[in-house]
């Protein structure tokens, strides 16, 4: 139940990006953190929010210049998770703690290749680097059983998820983002902002009875720096002491 979507900021040798990233979770799930820094038993630095139930995270960036972002499968045959389950399965955020010390695309798929995924449930991770086209951006799909790594039309943004109507839900927030022919910085964010109040649970910044968008995320990265802007949104059951955006800031190493 996420949004991932970016660009390239167009600068000197395709230095740098742009990232955004609707995290949407169930009202009964715990509160989340506020990004972090963390180190990486590389010494690579980086920096995440964090999952406050499981401790795992969706989506880090690290002072290389690398995001890796992590979406729920909801379309591969019994991926859901919304049902209870009898033993608790490990959690993917986890994963993307794993991986945030990779330097590179290469590192990453190694890394990658090397992690147990087995026993967690489907998801599609999505890697960024610093430079242009294809070899900039790599994509992977876990259906439960193989990891796939994905390639043209797979890795074109949006990516989206929903455990509600999946097919139609991604298909509306991909036909809304076309609308949009090469997205600046704002209207980026007014994507990932968007609401319906008429039709939350399609909606980008969505909202249903029982789920909600908890944060959105904005990630730079430039040739000398790193920055993760964190937006808090409102949901049933959000601590009273929630703040208004704060960005976290790296040097590029």
């Amino acid at each position: 139940m996420c949004t991932v979507s970016w660009r390239r900021d167009g600068g000197e040798a395709g230095s740098g990006y742009r990232l955004w990233f609707n995290r949407d979770e169930r009202h009964t799930r715990g509160a989340e953190g506020t990004p972090q820094q963390g180190t990486a038993a590389s010494g690579v630095s980086y920096l995440c929010p964090l999952d406050g139930e499981r401790g795992g995270t969706w989506l880090a960036v690290n002072d290389c210049g690398l995001s890796v972002a992590l979406l729920n499968d909801y379309t591969t045959p019994g991926a859901s998770d919304v049902r209870p389950v009898m033993i608790e399965r490990p959690s993917r955020g986890t994963l993307v703690r794993n991986l945030a010390g990779s330097c590179s695309l290469a590192d990453l798929r190694r890394a990658l290749g090397d992690a147990t995924v087995v026993g967690l449930p489907p998801f599609h991770l999505a890697g960024l680097a610093p430079g242009r086209g294809a070899a900039s951006v790599a994509g992977w799909h876990w259906d439960g059983r193989t990891l796939h790594e994905l390639a043209g039309e797979a890795l074109v943004p949006p990516w989206s998820s929903s455990s509600f109507r999946p097919a139609e839900v991604i298909a509306d927030r991909r036909a809304r983002y076309a609308a949009w022919i090469n997205l600046t910085d704002a209207e980026a964010w007014r994507y990932h902002e968007s609401h319906d109040a008429g039709n939350g649970a399609f909606s980008v910044n969505m909202s249903r009875s029982d789920a909600a968008t908890r944060s959105i995320c904005g990630v730079t990265v430039s040739a000398h720096e790193v920055a993760l802007e964190y937006r808090p949104q409102a949901w049933p059951g959000a601590p009273r002491s929630t703040s208004g955006p704060v960005t976290f800031h790296l040097a590029r190493g």
